[in-house]
């Protein structure tokens, strides 16, 4: 149940950074990120959904493994809002 409240809060956390992101000048090549990426409460219902399929397959250890993409996607969100920010690091 832990990496389930896990999941939805790094998603928020994602999602704010999405809109940072993009608010800097950043391009998302996904289609769906002006509607759903960067929307908190369609993140979160999104990450809900991932957990209830979850749940109902019984694969809960994959909520762990799910938790460390997001994390990742966090890292590289962290990233590029960094060099978007200060385009001086880059040379």
């Amino acid at each position: 149940m832990v990496a389930a409240v896990v999941l939805v809060a790094l998603n928020v956390a994602d999602a704010i950074l999405v809109t940072q992101y993009l608010a800097l000048g950043a391009i998302q090549l996904n289609p769906l990120a002006p509607p759903i990426m960067a929307n908190l409460v369609a993140r979160s219902l999104a990450a809900i959904v991932v957990i209830v399929v979850v749940f109902l397959f019984d694969k809960k250890n994959l909520l762990w493994w799910l938790d460390f993409v997001v994390l990742g996607l966090i890292g590289f969100h962290l990233v590029g809002n960094y060099l978007l920010a200060y385009p001086s690091t880059l040379s």
